[in-house]
Formats: C-alpha cells, structure tokens, sequence
C-alpha cells in the first residue's frame, strides 16, 4: 500500500475531492501491476510491453 498526504485542496477528474488539506490517502499498488483482463495474473514486464506497443504504434515515449 501506498500513503500519501494532501498538502492543498484538490478535485479529481471524475470528481472526487479532498477538502481539507492534510488529508492521508491509501492507494492500494497491487492492483496496478495486475491485468485486468486476468487479474490472478501478474505481469511484472507489463509496462515495458505497453511501452514498446505504443513505440510501435507511432507514440513513443517523450521523456527520453
């Protein structure tokens, strides 16, 4: 798990918000790394792939 502090107020893009500076927040890391499509499945290369499949896609990546 990973926890973070709100240090301003602030609203996400589906809406949700924190109101109140301070605020700690629990955001469960397991679940990224799983495939949605079959999550009893881990897929530790799993960035890497989407990387080069957008690479290929003609999206590569801008922070090199």
């Amino acid at each position: 798990m990973m926890g973070r502090y709100a240090v301003v107020d602030f609203t996400f893009s589906d809406g949700t918000s924190l109101q109140a500076a301070g605020t700690v927040l629990g955001i469960s890391s397991d679940s990224v790394h799983r495939d949605p499509l079959d999550p009893q499945t881990f897929d530790d290369f799993m960035f890497i792939k989407m990387k080069e499949r957008a690479a290929l896609e003609g999206h590569p990546d801008q922070k090199n």
